[in-house]
């Protein structure tokens, strides 16, 4: 799966004409006193305000660790597709992103986390319809249900409002 990813990161790194941005630095880096090549993140956001293609950078630098965070949370069948409405959203709110915040990694974990949580209510809300839907009720249970409404119907003197016109057949028919 992060094969795949990777390849649709060169993909649209060589469409847009722009080498592939480095990757986050490592806390080990970070540690080291290595220059943070993260920084850019903002500069990103900020510059796909006029230029939206310069939104893949991000895209470029944090799929592949949101694709494995998504699959641990929700399994690798879902996780592209979380993923890609995680980048999705994110490119809708660009405009709202706070500029003087440098990476964007902790914004984009949390749309992650937010649409993990969202399809976790969906599928629950389903999973409860199905199951009304296709409860354990027998076949005999609701035959008792409608025979226990039409005798209630006719103890109370009357035919239900469908058969209201219809004559009760006599012996003398049946012969």
């Amino acid at each position: 799966m992060g094969a795949r990813l990777e390849q649709a990161s060169t993909v649209m790194a060589a469409a847009l004409n722009e080498n592939p941005a480095p990757a986050p630095q490592s806390r080990a880096a970070q540690l080291a006193g290595e220059p943070a090549c993260d920084l850019a993140d903002s500069a990103a956001i900020h510059e796909s305000l006029r230029q939206p293609e310069q939104f893949a950078v991000l895209y470029d630098r944090y799929a592949i660790v949101l694709h494995r965070y998504a699959g641990r949370r929700a399994g690798d069948d879902a996780a592209d597709d979380l993923v890609a409405a995680t980048f999705l959203a994110a490119f809708g709110a660009r405009r709202r992103y706070d500029l003087t915040c440098a990476s964007a990694r902790p914004w984009l974990f949390g749309i992650l986390t937010k649409e993990i949580a969202r399809r976790h209510r969906t599928e629950k809300a389903r999973l409860r319809a199905l199951e009304r839907a296709w409860s354990d009720r027998s076949a005999d249970g609701l035959a008792e249900q409608v025979a226990d409404g039409v005798t209630a119907q006719a103890a109370r003197g009357g035919s239900p409002p469908r058969l209201r016109g219809c004559r009760q057949p006599s012996a003398a028919s049946c012969c």
